[in-house]
């Protein structure tokens, strides 16, 4: 049997914790009053489970990995003191929670991607750069941005004619490209 230490969150402890803060909101709110805030150790054990659960590989190359942890901490508060004593692993349960909220942020993400690729697709070249007739390189220096942008997804197929001639322009070769 593996030895307890090596894990960054003791289940047992964690669970006797989550039955005595249950108990203890139970006979404040017969009072009337608030609940209890949120002590260290529990602040402690939601920060380590979703910032680990930040670096599984499923989520670790993300460029958005510090919303996803704050997504998901915020989550495991709201969801703390709806966990149910009578079953005996409040960790599968918060990571369970916070795995829902990586894919709820990942899903938002996706959509506001989406709609930025919509925007830059709509929007013309000549509005995109403003190169003036004595740049050499001018018309390359766009076609390379434009390639990049179709290839990441932020345009769609259909090119108008200032796009078309551009594309042609820069295909055919210019000086010294001509001899290779």
């Amino acid at each position: 049997m593996t030895d307890q230490k090596n894990f960054y969150v003791n289940n047992k402890e964690l669970l006797e914790h989550l039955i005595k803060r249950k108990a203890i909101n139970n006979e404040r709110e017969a009072k009337g009053l608030e609940k209890l805030k949120v002590d260290d150790y529990l602040g402690y054990v939601i920060k380590e489970i979703a910032r680990r659960l930040a670096f599984r590989p499923n989520f670790i190359n993300y460029t958005f990995r510090e919303d996803l942890i704050g997504d998901a901490i915020e989550s495991g508060l709201k969801g703390i003191d709806k966990y149910d004593v009578s079953y005996n692993n409040p960790f599968a349960y918060i990571t369970q929670i916070m795995w829902h909220a990586f894919v709820r942020r990942i899903q938002t993400e996706q959509k506001q991607q989406s709609i930025k690729a919509a925007m830059i697709s709509e929007m013309p070249l000549d509005e995109l750069f403003a190169t003036q007739d004595h740049d050499d390189d001018g018309v390359q220096y766009s076609h390379h941005i434009m390639n990049y942008l179709r290839e990441n997804n932020f345009s769609h197929d259909r090119l108008s004619e200032t796009d078309a001639k551009l594309v042609v322009e820069v295909i055919e070769p210019v000086g010294l490209e001509r001899f290779f």
